[in-house]
């Protein structure tokens, strides 16, 4: 039996040795739910705020676009720390990483809380901050693939975590609508959230493992000119974006922030070929099936946030025309509606993650993104009625929850198999890579469905076409998506090594690969008591060493005082 035991360790034995596939400690139970409500948290923090959006902006005296920047800044936010924070999950462990940097987002949550001054961009400053927690969403999905075996829980946990994306945002509309109804202020929310998060983070310390010793890196060396380049041209391509609606795309300060994007984008694709070391392993760079799930993220987060960020607006708009919205001027009744973007998540996803194990390949993931377009195209055409564009709102949670739990699920399984290529750990920055281009489409997608949408106004409010050429730009980005799969697929580039046409004989060839990396029960306890046959032995010539040399000291000691006894 080979002695490196790197990738069989990832997936299925975690430092016992009684430890067997299926069979789950109960602490893990609860730190998968922990993550879940922490990862809820987190996201419900970023939809907070659209219930009270027009009390923040009288207060602050801020512009659209200045609100615009702050549902933007707090996705940004996550989205530059997401490549810091799983370099450093890799390489110092899951929990280290968590409770090193848990103090940055709850500091900024507790300070947006109890902070009550009048500065707008302090409170950004503090937003900002908040939104840094956003990284920890990779961290949770990594700690779930590299600490649980497979089964239910492992599933459940990373299909659960991975909705939470977008069902945070529809709970933290509601849940800032009761505590602004009852309490009637927007910082609390900052407030309850920061104290969940510091019970959360407490709790998991002593729920998750340490770093397994096994999993190992080339070296524990940072690249950090790669993650200064990333961060730097991340920072110019998103300011350009969002201060380029406000004053121009092309004027003096935008302009200067895209070169300086442009610029350092560049210098880190070059820097991160020539790295020992990279951010992003190469393996995941070259992997086309890998790269083709991070666009179709792309597509999912943009729709995501110009949905659910746009339909609380076109709710709330005059029903007279041109504008042609609902009225709605009560918080809960924009909240419970908001609700039925979440409503069948629940169902699509697991029904996915069971239609995954009879269907495996890169079918489910092209049937989701087509469904999302279909919806985005209802939506351009037919919102007359509220009862339609509940219905609408129905069928895309539906989707949104499918096409989640496909990504999710083909990122765990082509993760697995380059790992046990590799012999390195990757997961969190494979699942950072597929994350990031989610946060860089939602951070932009308020921005620009704002552009979209204030072209067409009408004594100061956005108008029903306004609101539709949102829903069409939406419909354009996911038909793009569905292209580009098509195109992938035409390239063969989604297919594993080995794979053929045929779904049996994929099956067959992905269960063998998966059957050579993973050990059966009997191997690893076989594992397990060679290694512990190996400690007896060791400790064994330890003391038979400890023994003779006490021996021998014993021996000269009698020598010694028989030569005395003689000269005497």
């Amino acid at each position: 039996m080979s002695s490196v035991v790197t990738a069989n360790e990832i997936e299925s034995y975690h430092l016992s040795k009684n430890r067997k596939l299926n069979i789950y400690e109960p602490k893990e139970y609860f730190t998968v739910i922990l993550f879940v409500l922490l990862s809820s948290s987190i996201m419900a923090l970023e939809s907070s705020i659209l219930p009270s959006i027009d009390d923040i902006r009288s207060h602050f005296n801020a512009s659209t676009s200045s609100i615009a920047v702050m549902l933007t800044i707090y996705t940004f936010s996550g989205l530059i720390f997401n490549p810091l924070v799983s370099s450093m999950s890799d390489r110092f462990g899951e929990r280290a990483t968590l409770l090193s940097y848990a103090i940055i987002f709850i500091t900024g949550n507790l300070l947006a809380g109890f902070n009550h001054t009048d500065s707008l961009g302090l409170f950004l400053f503090f937003r900002g901050l908040s939104g840094t927690s956003v990284a920890s969403l990779s961290l949770f999905l990594s700690y779930i693939h590299n600490h649980l075996p497979s089964g239910i829980l492992k599933r459940a946990g990373l299909t659960l975590v991975s909705l939470s994306f977008s069902w945070g945002l529809s709970y933290g509309y509601i849940f800032e609508a009761v505590l602004t109804k009852y309490f009637g202020t927007w910082r609390l929310s900052f407030v309850v959230v920061g104290f969940i998060q510091i019970v959360c983070v407490i709790v998991l310390y002593f729920l998750m493992h340490p770093k397994n010793p096994s999993l190992k890196i080339k070296n524990n060396k940072i690249d950090a000119v790669g993650i200064v380049t990333l961060l730097i041209g991340m920072s110019g391509l998103v300011t350009w974006i969002t201060i380029g609606d406000q004053d121009g795309y092309f004027e003096t300060t935008p302009l200067i922030a895209l070169i300086v994007g442009v610029i350092f984008t560049i210098l880190f694709i070059i820097f991160e070929r020539k790295s020992e070391n990279p951010i992003f392993p190469v393996v995941l760079l070259k992997d086309g099936y890998n790269l083709s799930l991070s666009l179709t993220s792309i597509s999912l987060g943009y729709t995501l946030f110009s949905i659910m960020q746009n339909v609380p607006y076109f709710l709330s708009s005059p029903t007279a025309s041109p504008f042609n919205g609902f009225g709605m001027d009560n918080t809960w009744d924009l909240a419970t509606t908001l609700l039925f973007t979440s409503l069948l998540q629940p169902v699509g996803a697991p029904l996915t993650s069971w239609i995954a194990l009879k269907l495996r390949g890169f079918t489910l993931v092209l049937i989701g993104i087509i469904g999302l377009f279909g919806v985005n195209i209802t939506l351009y055409l037919s919102t007359d009625t509220l009862l339609t564009l509940k219905i609408e709102l129905i069928i895309f949670s539906f989707f949104v929850g499918s096409l989640m739990s496909s990504i999710i699920s083909a990122i765990d399984e082509n993760t697995r198999l380059l790992t046990g290529l590799t012999k390195e750990k990757i997961t969190a920055r494979a699942f950072s890579l597929n994350m990031m281009c989610r946060l860089l489409a939602s951070s932009v997608a308020p921005v620009v469905s704002n552009a979209i949408a204030i072209q067409h106004t009408s004594a100061g409010k956005v108008t029903k076409e306004g609101y539709n050429n949102v829903f069409l730009t939406s419909a354009i980005v996911t038909f793009v998506g569905v292209i580009v799969q098509f195109i992938v697929l035409a390239c063969g580039c989604a297919k594993k090594p080995n794979e053929t046409k045929s779904q049996n004989e994929d099956l067959v060839v992905v269960c063998e690969e998966e059957r050579k990396m993973t050990p059966s029960v009997t191997e690893m306890e076989e594992m397990v008591n060679h290694r512990e046959e190996d400690k007896v032995e060791e400790k064994t010539e330890s003391v038979a060493s400890e023994t003779s040399e006490k021996s021998e000291v014993v021996v000269d000691e009698e020598a010694v005082v028989t030569e005395e006894e003689t000269e005497q």
